[in-house]
């Protein structure tokens, strides 16, 4: 198994682009884009994501539409849902919505801490997985094998 993250973002924005290509980069995680949620739809089903990034403002499909087909696709992945910026009783309704999806919220503007902090946990939970199975190859190996 590979430790390898791979990242998904849907989003034609150029902003969060940047943020998140130049957290991506720093973190040595393999970053994909895509502008809508057909194209979004197509490499997912091509590629295991560990975590995928959806602007709430892209283009072709729905934001939650697109969320609901990819834990459908991917149950396990991550998912993000990127928002504007919005008061906190309308964060409390999106956080409500995308909790229906199994997502999680980011509000815009994006701040370079909060994806290194999404990035590091991934990375943390990949490192846990690749020692754990390592660790079950090797049980039950006699010394010589």
């Amino acid at each position: 198994m590979s430790s390898e993250v791979k990242v998904l973002l849907i989003t034609a924005n150029k902003e969060i682009q940047t943020t998140i290509s130049s957290r991506t980069v720093s973190h040595n995680c393999r970053l994909n884009t895509v502008f809508d949620g057909m194209e979004a739809l197509e490499k997912i089903k091509e590629t295991e994501y560990s975590l995928i990034f959806v602007d709430k403002n892209m283009l072709s499909l729905d934001a939650f539409a697109t969320a609901k087909i990819i834990k459908n696709i991917r149950p396990k992945v991550q998912l993000w849902i990127l928002f504007d910026e919005i008061n906190e009783d309308e964060q409390k309704e999106m956080i409500a919505l995308a909790h229906q999806f199994e997502a999680r919220c980011l509000f815009k503007p994006l701040l370079a801490s909060q994806i290194d902090i999404i990035l590091s946990e991934k990375k943390d939970e990949h490192t846990r997985r690749d020692v754990r199975a390592g660790r079950r190859s090797t049980l039950g190996k006699r010394v010589g094998d």
